[in-house]
C-alpha cells in the first residue's frame, strides 16, 4: 500500500482569481459600513450640554432622526 506522506487534508489555493475577486467584493461592501460606524461614533463623541453621550435623545440625533 502506498503512503500518502505529509500532505495536508485540505489545501486551498489562495492565489486563484476567484479568491482575489471575493476579497475585493468583501472590501467594497464593508467600506461604507465602516464609514457609517465612524460617523456615528464621532457624533456620539461630540460634547453636548443637553444630553449624555449614550442617551436615547443623542442616539436619535446621531441616527438622523
Amino acid at each position: 500500500m502506498a503512503r500518502m506522506g505529509n500532505k495536508p487534508f485540505f489545501q486551498a489555493n489562495i492565489h486563484s482569481p476567484g479568491t482575489g475577486v471575493a476579497l475585493i467584493v468583501i472590501a467594497i461592501t464593508l467600506i461604507p459600513l465602516g464609514i457609517a460606524c465612524l460617523a456615528q461614533l464621532s457624533c456620539f463623541g461630540r460634547s453636548s450640554s443637553h444630553s449624555a453621550a449614550w442617551s436615547i435623545e443623542r442616539m436619535r440625533v446621531c441616527n438622523g432622526g
